[in-house]
């Protein structure tokens, strides 16, 4: 289910509930070499979030464990599957947002 969010300055931006989908990554751990680890399989789940609304315009993703992925992404359909945006991953934990990974992909 999508629908659309305005803000004061007209932006708008598309919301969609993917409660199917997890990354399987442990984002409080601070060692930064597990979550590198996880770099394909980040980036296979990051495409199948576009894939599930492939628009070229900013959108919030809510997933499984109080996950949100805010992301302006595009993936280009063809024999590798172009893959280029922004990412901002963030969790719902203890009544606020906390940002959890900012990743860009060109």
């Amino acid at each position: 289910m999508s629908h659309e969010i305005n803000s004061k300055n007209d932006i708008s931006i598309s919301s969609s509930r993917l409660n199917d989908i997890s990354f399987g990554v442990d984002w409080h751990t601070n060692n930064e070499n597990i979550v590198r680890s996880k770099m394909d399989d980040i980036i296979n789940v990051c495409k199948k979030i576009v894939l599930s609304d492939n628009q070229n315009f900013p959108r919030v993703f809510a997933l499984r464990d109080n996950i949100f992925v805010f992301t302006d992404s595009l993936l280009t359909t063809g024999s590798y599957g172009e893959f280029t945006g922004d990412w901002l991953i963030f969790e719902w934990k203890n009544n606020e947002f906390k940002i959890r990974a900012v990743m860009e992909f060109e």
